[in-house]
């Protein structure tokens, strides 16, 4: 074989070569720059306490809503009930204001009843004593009555505004006791702590008896449902690929 005929053989078998490598590198890309990851989520107790008890293990698999942990409940037990009671309590004082209202409003209509039957009385006479009927002795003691009548109305009247005050400042009460409530049932609600995500438990370390602190992360969890893959390629493999085309790795 001439030297021409191995030149021009070794120049198709080239270009062969090459043709084959730009026809697959349309289809496929090779990187050794690439790997697999997903999110550690480190998950933390809302509320502080002593751990009585773990319900998972390292390297162990859970689903949303898995416990993971609990946190004494008691001390949030106690709490809930303080609060219960005083809200008994308040709802008694209530109760007892109504009462006091009812009364004060008796008194007033006593007291408006006895008003007005002393302004009649003084009113009669004032006629009277123009025909010298009754005399100034008389009209002065029915006037005093009518004056101490109206005094009481209206101290009857300001001991009624006294009892609403009262209520409504025991109304305000009841209302922050009731929301101090929601709050203790929640915190205790937060004594089991469960999984937000599925995932593998990641370097477990807690114990039985550990102080579980607000917001301060002591499980870890790898979520299983974020892997993704991360690669970097030469551009020019990637030339035809198109958005929203599917890839296989």
């Amino acid at each position: 074989m001439t030297y021409l005929k191995k030149s021009l053989l070794t120049g198709l078998g080239l270009l062969g070569v090459f043709l084959i490598y730009e026809i697959l590198t349309m289809y496929i890309a090779y990187t050794d720059d690439a790997y697999v990851r997903s999110e550690a989520l480190n998950v933390a107790s809302e509320v502080t306490g002593k751990i009585t008890s773990i319900d998972i293990k390292d390297n162990q698999q859970v689903k949303i809503g898995d416990p993971l942990f609990t946190v004494d409940p008691k001390p949030f037990e106690l709490a809930v009930n303080e609060q219960l009671a005083a809200a008994n309590e308040v709802s008694a004082q209530l109760q007892a204001d109504d009462d006091a209202i009812n009364i004060a409003k008796a008194a007033i209509s006593a007291a408006d009843s006895s008003s007005k039957t002393a302004q009649a009385s003084m009113s009669r006479r004032q006629t009277l004593i123009k025909n010298h009927y009754v005399s100034q002795e008389d009209l002065d003691r029915a006037t005093d009555q009518y004056n101490s009548a109206t005094s009481g109305l209206t101290q009857a009247q300001s001991s009624l505004h006294e009892k609403y005050a009262v209520k409504s400042l025991h109304e305000a009460t009841l209302a922050k006791v009731q929301a101090e409530i929601a709050t203790a049932k929640w915190r205790l609600s937060k004594t089991k702590v469960v999984s937000p995500v599925n995932g593998t438990i990641n370097h477990l370390t807690i114990r039985i008896g550990d102080t579980a602190t607000e917001n301060i992360p002591i499980v870890g969890i790898i979520d299983t449902d974020a892997w993704r893959i991360i690669a970097n390629y030469k551009q020019g493999y990637l030339r035809n690929f198109k958005i929203g085309q599917k890839a296989w790795v």
